[in-house]
C-alpha cells in the first residue's frame, strides 16, 4: 500500500512539472518575437522574474549564399563568439564587401548595445556602421571590411616582434585609447582589449575591432556584470568590485605589447626580465607600470 502512495506521488510530480514546463515554454515565446534564420530556438534553460537565458545552436547560423534584407549576399563566416557571429558579406548590387555582425539581446543580460557605442565614434582606426537592421531581439550590423591579419594570428606565427614594430604599434593603439578615454560627455572603455579584437591592416596599420562589451563610464566604475578576457584582464576587473576604468584598458594594453614581445602572455617577473633580452629597459619599465597589479600604480591616462 505504502508503495502504491509513493509511485503515485512520484507520477503526480512528473506530471506537474511537465505541465509546468509547457507553460514556460509558451511565456517564452509569448516575451519574445525572435526571428533566427536557418535554425530554432533551443529549451529554455531556467526562467525567474529577472532573467531569462535561452541557448541556441551557434552553429546553425547564416548559411553561405543566403540573401539578407535583399542587399548582402552571405560569403563566409568569420567568426562566432558567446554573444554574436560575424560573417564576409557582398552588396548584391554594388559587388563591395562589408562585415556583418549578428547580435542577440534578452531582457536583463546586462549587454551593452554595440552600435550605440559605434554610431557616435569617428576613427580612422575603428570600423564604420554603414548600416542596421533590426529584428526582434537581433540586430544586423553592417560595417567597414577591413582587409588585413589579427595580430593574435601574427604572434602565432611569428612569435614576437621587432623593437621598433612594437613602439609603432603601441603608439597607435595609445591613440586609439585616449580618442576613446576622452570622449565627452563619457569616456568609452573597451574593456576587453586583446590580440584577436585587432586588425593589422595590409599596410601596417592598427584596427580596433568588436566593441561588444565596450561601455560609457558613467559615475560609478563598477560594472553589473564581469567580462572580458582575464588573462589580459586586471585583478579588479573580475573581482568583487568589477572596476572597469581607463587603468584596466591600459594595463590590458601593456599585457598585449608584453605578448608581442615575449610571444607569449607574461604570468611572473621572470618573464618580465625576458623582454630585456628583446627591448629597451625603458620600454620594459613602461610597460611594468602599465600592468601593475596595485591599480594605484598604473598610469592614470592617455594622453
Amino acid at each position: 500500500m505504502m508503495n502504491n502512495v509513493i509511485n503515485f506521488i512520484f507520477i503526480f510530480i512528473i506530471i506537474i512539472y511537465l505541465f509546468l514546463k509547457a507553460i514556460n515554454k509558451s511565456r517564452i515565446n509569448r516575451m519574445f518575437n525572435i526571428e533566427i534564420f536557418n535554425n530554432t530556438l533551443d529549451e529554455t534553460i531556467f526562467i525567474n522574474d529577472d532573467e531569462v537565458i535561452i541557448h541556441k545552436d551557434s552553429k546553425k547560423k547564416l548559411v553561405n549564399g543566403y540573401i539578407l534584407f535583399d542587399k548582402y549576399e552571405v560569403k563566409k563566416n568569420i567568426s562566432y563568439g558567446n554573444m554574436s557571429e560575424v560573417y564576409l558579406v557582398r552588396n548584391i548590387k554594388l559587388g563591395n564587401f562589408w562585415v556583418l555582425k549578428v547580435i542577440n539581446y534578452y531582457d536583463n543580460a546586462g549587454l551593452f548595445r554595440e552600435e550605440g557605442i559605434l554610431r557616435n565614434i569617428n576613427h580612422i582606426s575603428i570600423p564604420n556602421i554603414v548600416d542596421v537592421y533590426y529584428k526582434g531581439n537581433t540586430v544586423y550590423i553592417i560595417e567597414d571590411y577591413i582587409e588585413g591579419v589579427s595580430l593574435d594570428k601574427l604572434i602565432k606565427e611569428n612569435g614576437n616582434f621587432s623593437q621598433k614594430q612594437i613602439i609603432k604599434w603601441g603608439i597607435e593603439l595609445c591613440d586609439i585609447l585616449s580618442y576613446l578615454h576622452n570622449r565627452k560627455p563619457y569616456p568609452i572603455i573597451f574593456r576587453d582589449l586583446k590580440p584577436s579584437n585587432i586588425i593589422i591592416t595590409n599596410n601596417n596599420k592598427i584596427v580596433l575591432i568588436d566593441f561588444g562589451i565596450s561601455k560609457y563610464k558613467g559615475s560609478l566604475e563598477s560594472d553589473y556584470i564581469s567580462s572580458g578576457t582575464r588573462k589580459y584582464a586586471p585583478y579588479e576587473q573580475f573581482s568583487n568590485e568589477k572596476i572597469t576604468d581607463e587603468k584596466t584598458d591600459i594595463f590590458s594594453l601593456g599585457m598585449m605589447l608584453s605578448e608581442c614581445i615575449l610571444g607569449y602572455v607574461p604570468v611572473n617577473k621572470n618573464d618580465l626580465k625576458k623582454m630585456l633580452n628583446f627591448v629597451d629597459i625603458e620600454i620594459v619599465l613602461i610597460l611594468i607600470k602599465a600592468i601593475a597589479d596595485n591599480r594605484e600604480k598604473r598610469y592614470d591616462y592617455l594622453m
